[in-house]
């Protein structure tokens, strides 16, 4: 019998797994595809070392400003891909130990519930007091825009490029959007951002919205406001205000639903997002969630910070 089973191994599952451990309970972590969920596989540390990798690309096309002679600057993208996943290694590697080493058993597989204190994980039965559901969020797709990671991409699909086309469609501009234009345009590729919105980057402040447009504008990213895909024959692109492009890609930065479909689960929900109350416990006594699921910000930091909670 365990204390807490935890089903999710991302930024509020490790962090949950971990502080209870600490606290003195008996964990069982569950997670069902890599360690360190969204952020550390497809999100926060795959594009911050494909920006790092940008920003010394930038610099070093600048050296001559500073007396220093650096002819026929350029890049490689294959390596720069290849580095990064290099880096997530690294740190999943490093992440699977601190969890081992607070002696949290983790089990690889996906989770079914059977009841209010009982898992089943690969015809395996896990006997828990309380489960915490930190399950996370999967890409969305838009409308008609299905990605196929050959011309519309998800933001998984994107890290996959080993090569970057020329000229690429950005479809919304949250944090992967705004993330991923910087990171083409400090290529030197042709950028396009359509957002539906009345601003960039809707969900921020508006005056980082504003800093946003003026960083966008002076890079010479071109971006559509309170602007759609309207139709899309042949990779041939009109927008909702007329304008037709002619992207290599279109890359889809539209939001993330969660993944809240777990076998078993039967407890409130709010348009597929796990309800809470304020402690994070959901309407089953046994259950608490944490993170992207439960819909309320989905960040990083905010599912470790529930975490702890």
């Amino acid at each position: 019998m365990y204390d807490i089973a935890v089903l999710g191994a991302g930024s509020g599952g490790y962090t949950a797994a971990i502080r209870a451990a600490q606290l003195g309970a008996k964990v069982i972590l569950i997670e069902k595809e890599n360690i360190g969920g969204t952020c550390l596989n497809w999100g926060c540390i795959p594009s911050k070392a494909t920006i790092a990798s940008a920003e010394k690309y930038i610099q070093a096309k600048k050296l001559s400003k500073f007396g220093i002679n650096a002819e026929n600057i350029s890049f490689d993208y294959s390596v720069v891909s290849k580095r990064k996943w290099s880096v997530v290694e690294k740190i999943r590697k490093n992440l699977e130990n601190l969890i081992k080493s607070n002696n949290i058993e983790i089990v690889m597989g996906e989770g079914e519930i059977f009841s209010d204190t009982i898992l089943k994980v690969n015809d395996r039965e896990i006997c828990f007091k309380k489960l915490i559901i930190a399950t996370g969020s999967k890409c969305t797709s838009l409308g008609n825009l299905m990605p196929d990671n050959d011309f519309i991409f998800d933001t998984n699909g994107i890290l996959l490029l080993d090569e970057i086309p020329e000229n690429i469609l950005i479809v919304g501009s949250g944090a992967s959007g705004i993330e991923w234009a910087r990171i083409f345009s400090s290529f030197g590729k042709k950028v396009v951002i359509t957002e539906m919105a009345n601003r960039l980057a809707p969900m921020f402040d508006v005056s980082q919205s504003e800093r946003i447009e003026r960083l966008f504008k002076r890079s010479r990213v071109e971006f559509y406001k309170e602007t759609v895909i309207s139709n899309i024959e042949n990779k041939k692109v009109t927008l909702s205000n007329g304008k037709v492009l002619n992207p290599d890609i279109i890359m889809l930065a539209a939001g993330r639903k969660p993944n809240s479909d777990i076998k078993g689960l039967n407890v409130e929900k709010n348009k597929d997002f796990i309800k809470v109350d304020s402690n994070l416990k959901t309407s089953n006594d046994n259950f608490y969630a944490i993170g992207d699921v439960t819909g309320i910000l989905q960040l990083a930091h905010v599912a470790s910070h529930q975490a702890v909670a």
